[in-house]
């Protein structure tokens, strides 16, 4: 595990040299140049869980923006990671939930971003939060993925649609 040494003790917290992450993902604290931990992984799981339900982040783009205006993803732009940096450093859980359906997850954000540096998350805890957020939802913890074979076979069968070209 990186994020213990060869005692089994957790690393210590230390500044980093340069910027490690994805803007859009990484967590405040990998902004302001901390060592990663397992609570940064769970912020960036965080924010990818309100990106998939919302398909934005309250920091992504500015009021007023135009997709044409967002710096280009080949090209570094320092005012661009200040701008996001300024922003993640005064998000809240709450202000992240922007929609009623990112608001399921907000206990679980509030959990994620309440762990320190060096805490081991309880996992089971954040795992019964995510899947009382697929119930919020009405939807079912059935272990069934698209890349099962079990989800060929739970799809209702339909018979073939016949389309009349007139």
């Amino acid at each position: 595990m990186k994020y213990m040494n060869e005692k089994g003790e957790h690393i210590p917290a230390t500044k980093e040299r340069f910027f490690q992450g994805n803007l859009i993902f990484a967590s405040k604290h990998c902004f302001n140049l901390l060592a990663h931990s397992r609570r940064d992984d769970l912020i960036s799981l965080s924010y990818l869980l309100l990106y998939l339900v919302d398909g934005d982040l309250a920091f992504l783009t500015k009021e007023g923006d135009s997709e044409a205006d967002v710096p280009d993803d080949k090209q570094f732009n320092h005012a661009e990671f200040q701008r996001i940096k300024a922003l993640k450093n005064k998000m809240t859980p709450k202000t992240l939930c922007e929609s009623p359906e990112a608001l399921t997850f907000l206990p679980f954000l509030e959990e994620v971003f309440s762990y320190e540096f060096d805490q081991a998350p309880n996992y089971d805890k954040l795992r019964n939060m995510l899947v009382k957020c697929l119930k919020a939802e009405g939807k079912s913890y059935d272990n069934i993925y698209d890349w099962n074979e079990e989800y060929e076979l739970s799809k209702p069968q339909q018979p073939p649609q016949l389309r009349l070209n007139l």
